[in-house]
């Protein structure tokens, strides 16, 4: 299932206090604390993919409308 950026943020809120719960009733190096922090990690890394593709679509669209203009007499056509 994917997920917005949004979704994504609550998502990684979520699990970002579950790890902390997880912690202080368990401690840094309890099993489930780690499982948390893993599964932070991965969540935190997918989020920053997205959020990569996103400025690069956007950067390869600005630079694909530059280089897709043709000058005519008295006319500038798009393309």
């Amino acid at each position: 299932m994917q997920q917005n950026s949004s979704e994504m943020l609550a998502t990684i809120q979520q699990m970002r206090e579950r790890m902390i719960e997880s912690a202080q009733a368990n401690g840094l190096g309890g099993e489930e604390t780690i499982e948390c922090s893993q599964e932070l990690d991965k969540l935190i890394f997918e989020y920053q993919c997205l959020s990569q593709e996103k400025k690069k679509s956007k950067k390869e669209i600005k630079i694909t409308r530059k280089q897709a203009m043709f000058v005519w007499p008295n006319n500038i056509i798009c393309v």
